[in-house]
């Protein structure tokens, strides 16, 4: 049970990370491995990857990442995973909502690399206040409203400054 704790910790600290988190996976994810891999916000997998939580054939069930999984995958999906303890190929992980691409082996780490480029050239303030959105309405807190987020942010000295180049940008090419 102080195991189990101690792993819920460990993958609770990823979802507060104000940075996004990109699981790359090229080979098996099974139990706490693929707990892992749903920590994070992206998951990417070669096709050769397989997932599985085969906890259940051992009598026991993967007590530290059940409610991630349930956010993650639709919730028949995910029951299916957790008591079936079947192994699934990345295909059917994609189909599944399970990773959110699935590039040849040989492409794995530059399709995690131009992903993450693409999401660096986004503000960090506005990453980490949609993490912190996301975070906020997975546990429950509905009453903060996206929009109270929202509205700080497109006040910031830096929001109006973005707002304002692309205004221009759109002006110059409907010019």
């Amino acid at each position: 049970e102080a195991l189990a704790t101690r792993q819920a910790a460990l993958l609770a600290r990823f979802a507060d990370l104000p940075q996004v988190t990109i699981a790359a996976i090229d080979g098996w994810a099974l139990g706490g491995g693929l707990m892992l891999a749903v920590a994070q916000d992206l998951r990417v997998a070669s096709d050769r990857a397989r997932f599985g939580l085969p906890e259940v054939t051992l009598g026991f069930n993967p007590a530290y990442g059940i409610a991630r999984l349930l956010d993650v995958v639709a919730g028949g999906w995910a029951c299916e995973l957790l008591l079936t303890g079947r192994t699934i190929h990345a295909s059917e992980a994609l189909r599944m909502g399970l990773v959110n691409r699935v590039v040849a082996p040989p492409t794995l780490e530059a399709s995690v690399a131009a992903l993450a480029a693409d999401i660096a050239r986004a503000p960090r303030t506005g990453l980490a206040a949609t993490k912190e959105i996301v975070a906020a309405i997975r546990r429950g807190e509905r009453a903060c409203g996206p929009e109270a987020y929202g509205a700080a942010l497109r006040t910031s000295p830096e929001a109006r400054a973005r707002i304002r180049a692309f205004v221009e940008r759109k002006r110059k090419a409907d010019g």
